[in-house]
């Protein structure tokens, strides 16, 4: 059971798609601050062309609150050999997250678009992308940051 410390220990992240037919909840234990949330950009081809800005939630800790019911607008695409499945609404085609597999990690999880959360402010993003983690998953190398970064 949850205790009220435990609850003041976390931070919910509340997000979705620009005409708001997908909606998910996250929640990132041990943070209070967004600040503080370790934050990534990828170099892979997929990452690139989607410009993604991820935020990870264990799967465990996200749920899909809206889109994702039968016929509903969340629609996914896989994206291999990552293991990778990227959730996009069919109306207004914003990417809000995905999960993924990828072995090096030793673990699956949810990555959040860090612009589709809910009430992210210009302030907030310039202050995350001082503390960015840069990714070389076009080289298959995460353990490193690629040579050439300013472009994501």
């Amino acid at each position: 059971m949850e205790s009220e410390k435990d609850r003041k220990q976390q931070l919910e992240l509340n997000g979705g798609c620009f005409c708001g037919k997908v909606r998910y909840s996250g929640i990132i234990k041990d943070k209070t601050n967004i600040i503080d949330i370790p934050n990534y950009k990828c170099n892979c081809t997929i990452c690139v062309k989607y410009r993604f800005w991820e935020v990870r939630v264990d799967p465990e800790l996200m749920t899909i609150t809206k889109g994702k019911e039968n016929g509903g607008p969340l629609k996914e695409y896989k994206f291999e050999p990552f293991h990778t499945i990227h959730y996009f609404c069919n109306e207004c085609g914003t990417h809000p997250f995905g999960l993924s597999h990828i072995n090096q990690l030793n673990k699956p999880f949810y990555f959040v678009n860090v612009p589709t959360i809910d009430g992210i402010t210009p302030e907030t993003m310039d202050q995350l992308c001082q503390k960015t983690i840069y990714l070389d998953g076009l080289n298959d190398d995460f353990a490193h940051e690629p040579k050439h970064r300013n472009y994501l």
